[in-house]
């Protein structure tokens, strides 16, 4: 999976509770509104943006320091910020060896659990791959004239899509040898699969996963109402006086326990999931035990499970005995019959039915290994909901058969923190220290990213001790997702961090430079979907106004640290050839301008360019429009436009460099003397990092950060002080000589690219010029209805604002003046 990580407990889901549940409460909470019957990642919603995204303070107990648990009591619906993260912190440089492989995977298989089957249970285990071949990929709404797809859809195009039988559910359930009863694995070897998260040698996570191929729900007894539907009738002495009707079964039903392993044959800690709850263990070496640590709810005081005090090993091994139960297969840490809500009482039953060892069958999957293509499938695992209780038009979703489950990889949300996590990362680098508690709140205000999501955290320990840490991760919002390409643009940023940028400081640190180049934040984590870095806000660091630009003295100081930036690319192309091909320019790919991307953002620009055209229109004259907006008309021509700038971002040599690929104003923080000059410059947001022409990012920064007059005063100025850097370099490195003209070919370069500036504006500057009210919300988890299918295109942001439009006419005029755009 490509989402997963190194977490305290790690890794977990929502199992819903089913819809019994909210079909009671449908009498007794008129006011509270769940989802029923599916797996689901939870988020609290909350109205007032300040209020739900105030800062929250945990303790080391993992309690809140504030008055987050009262507010939970009055059952308030807040942001709880203690969810675990999907990844711990990853070594930046490369750590995966094969005989560090050979060990994890010997772990896995030693600890791996054995899971108890209730006592007469008829829904068991199975393998996906034998699943897939008894489903059709379907999307929500399906026009009678699409063809239904044969193959799995993948990505976050398919985040619409439901795996539905080839048969009728019902059908399928008359016939006990159909798919949807699985596999005795004491008769047929059943899979688990275990995906695994290397942090070190002898350090990761990993995460067993069930796969059931259908999940029963819970009876209720019920009184048939005709058009309204069965009214849900109490239970007296056991005895139901209506009929017993199940709600909130569904195809498809994932289930997972999780260990951590920290640098010993035996794990650390142990999490099991089971619904909207779960429980850590922490692993006790002497007694041979896991000792209950803590456990979690994520529905509120409505829930109430109760976990033992420990979980037993087999006695011949090491695997931890845990019982699935009945139909619904939530792992349990005992047998018996377990309550897990209070309102209504839904319970559990779990057993010695027989004993599933999984140990027998691990499918192993993690990033050394080619991994199971549907692993990339973000839809619904199961059909769509049916059945449904005529209330389910309100949006209450009571129903037989409920949507199935969400996909495999939410395994590992992107909001997922705790102390432990916290803790270990911490470890790594400043043993000995303590964190007692820490404050997440938002890093970032709308508007300032697109491709992201951005948080603060801050770190309290003993004696005084803090730290701020700035956590990224994907967007909750699925269409800004889609549309920004946000996976793609964050393993890209992972490979900058792990592989590029650790190579080129090790070249810097092995040619002893006097002026170093210094200006990228430390960085903790660089895996998957999550990024952690120190907040450089907290060492002084500030950033500018997107709408005001850069003036001449921040633009200068840019300057000079692009200029170390690409010099030290230039000399370790000539030092180390192989190397810089390995690390840099062979790993490095363009993510953006890329010839498979044309049909997908072909509408988005031809959107932008209408709208810089309206923008052209309204600020010139009729005297200037015929030179200026035909020459712009060419420039844009839909058919040609993605294709010339494809062209364009093609490495040139010998100047080709490792880009920055995202020079605008909010990538770029400033530290300051008392005096109020520039002491230091960071930049930030690798996620466009490109190997090509260092004009890629002159000509983005110049063209879509400063002023036309700034440029026209200054700009002969500004590049003499990037060229004067970039030679201090070569001159530092002894690489000079390897080129002799490079002052002319960098000037070439820069006119040569001036059209390039003009195609990032169309983009940039009216995100750049855009209101933050205006802005995509990338901390919505949806800009869609779930009913409705995604955008079949991205849309750029349309601002029209007086200063976009001046920026816009400035730089159309001004590259025409200059004989660029012809």
């Amino acid at each position: 999976m490509h989402r997963a990580g190194c977490a305290s407990a790690l890794l977990r889901i929502s199992d819903g509770v089913g819809g019994p549940l909210l079909f009671l409460l449908l009498l007794q909470l008129s006011s509270l509104q769940l989802k029923v019957g599916t797996t689901t990642t939870t988020t609290a919603t909350a109205s007032d943006t300040t209020d739900r995204w105030r800062p929250q303070r945990f303790g080391s107990d993992g309690g809140v320091i504030d008055d987050l648990d009262e507010r939970l009591q009055d059952n308030e619906i807040v942001e709880d910020h203690r969810v675990k993260p999907s990844a711990l912190l990853t070594h930046v440089e490369p750590f995966f060896d094969y005989a560090a492989s050979l060990y994890m995977e010997k772990m896995v298989r030693r600890w791996a659990p054995l899971i108890w089957l209730a006592p007469d249970e008829q829904f068991l285990p199975g393998s996906v791959t034998d699943f897939l071949n008894h489903v059709t990929p379907k999307p929500r709404s399906l026009p009678s004239d699409v063809q239904q797809h044969s193959k799995v859809p993948m990505g976050p195009d398919s985040q619409s899509w439901f795996l539905v039988t080839k048969s009728e559910v019902e059908q399928l359930l008359k016939n006990t040898t159909s798919v949807l009863y699985g596999q005795n694995p004491n008769t047929t070897t059943v899979p688990v699969y275990a995906h695994v998260t290397q942090c070190g040698r002898k350090h990761f996570h990993v995460s067993y996963w069930l796969f059931f191929p259908f999940s029963q729900g819970k009876p209720i007894c019920t009184l048939d109402m005709g058009l309204l539907g069965p009214l849900p009738l109490p239970v007296f002495n056991n005895r139901c006086f209506g009929t017993l009707k199940e709600f909130g079964s569904h195809v498809g039903d994932w289930e997972h326990m999780s260990l951590m392993f920290n640098g010993y044959d035996e794990p650390e800690e142990m999490y099991v999931s089971v619904h909207d709850a779960g429980a850590f263990y922490r692993f006790d070496r002497n007694r041979r035990k896991f000792v209950f640590n803590r456990q979690e709810v994520r529905k509120g005081f409505l829930q109430k499970p109760k976990f033992p005090e420990v979980v037993h090993l087999t006695d011949e091994g090491n695997h931890p005995v845990l019982f699935a139960a009945k139909g619904s297969h939530g792992l349990w840490t005992a047998p018996g019959k377990h309550k897990y809500v209070r309102i209504p009482r839904l319970y559990d039953d779990s057993g010695y039915g027989f004993p599933w060892k999984t140990w027998l069958k691990v499918e192993v999957l993690n990033s050394s290994k080619k991994l199971p293509i549907w692993m990339q499938y973000y839809g619904k695992w199961g059909n769509q909901r049916s059945k449904c209780h005529p209330l389910s038009k309100m949006g209450l979703q009571i129903c037989q058969f409920t949507d199935g489950p969400t996909e495999l990889c939410i395994m590992s949300g992107p909001k997922n923190i705790d102390l432990f996590f916290l803790q270990s990362m911490i470890d790594k680098t400043e043993p000995g220290v303590k964190i007692n508690s820490y404050e997440i709140a938002l890093g970032s205000k709308r508007g300032d990213n697109y491709t992201s999501m951005l948080y603060r955290i801050q770190l309290y320990g003993d004696n005084g001790w803090s730290k701020s840490l700035i956590y990224k991760c994907l967007p909750d919002n699925r269409q800004a997702r889609s549309t920004y390409k946000s996976e793609i643009l964050f393993n890209n940023e992972v490979t900058f961090y792990t592989k590029s940028f650790t190579a080129l400081m090790k070249y810097q640190e092995l040619k002893k430079l006097v002026d170093t180049f210094k200006s990228v934040p430390k960085c903790y984590l660089a895996q998957s979907d999550i990024v952690i870095l120190e907040d450089m806000r907290y060492k002084g660091f500030t950033m500018l106004d997107r709408m005001k630009g850069l003036d001449f003295n921040h633009c200068r100081a840019i300057l000079r640290v692009l200029g170390k930036f690409h010099g030290l690319s230039l000399s370790m192309k000539i030092d180390e050839p192989e190397k810089f091909k390995e690390c840099i320019s062979d790993a490095i790919n363009e993510v953006y301008y890329k010839s498979e991307n044309e049909l997908w953002y072909k509408g988005y620009y031809r959107r932008a360019a209408e709208n810089a055209e309206k923008m052209l229109e309204a600020e010139l004259t009729e005297d200037e429009k015929p030179k200026y907006l035909n020459k712009f008309r060419k420039f844009v021509n839909h058919e040609s436009f993605f294709g010339y700038m494809v062209g364009l971002v093609s490495p040139k040599e010998s100047l080709a460099v490792l880009c920055h690929g995202d020079c605008w104003t909010n990538n770029f923080l400033f530290q300051y003397t008392q005096d109020g000059s520039i002491s230091e410059v960071s930049m930030v947001d690798f996620q466009l990092a490109r190997y090509g022409s260092p004009a890629l990012d002159l000509v983005s920064l110049l063209y879509c950060c400063t002023s036309v007059e700034l440029r026209k005063q200054y700009l002969p100025e500004l590049l003499e002080e990037y060229y004067d850097s970039i030679v201090n370099v070569l001159t530092q490195t002894s690489c000079l000589n390897h080129y002799p003209d490079i002052r002319q070919k960098l000037y070439e370069e820069v006119r040569e690219y001036n059209v390039f500036g003009l195609g990032v504006a169309l983009d940039m500057i009216p995100i750049i010029t855009c209101d933050s009210e205006l802005a995509p919300d990338m901390y919505t988890e949806d800009t869609i209805n779930m009913d409705d299918e995604p955008s079949k295109e991205p849309y750029p942001v349309m601002t029209t604002s007086n200063l976009c439009r001046q920026m816009i006419a400035d730089l159309v005029k001004e590259l025409v003046d200059n004989g660029c755009l012809t």
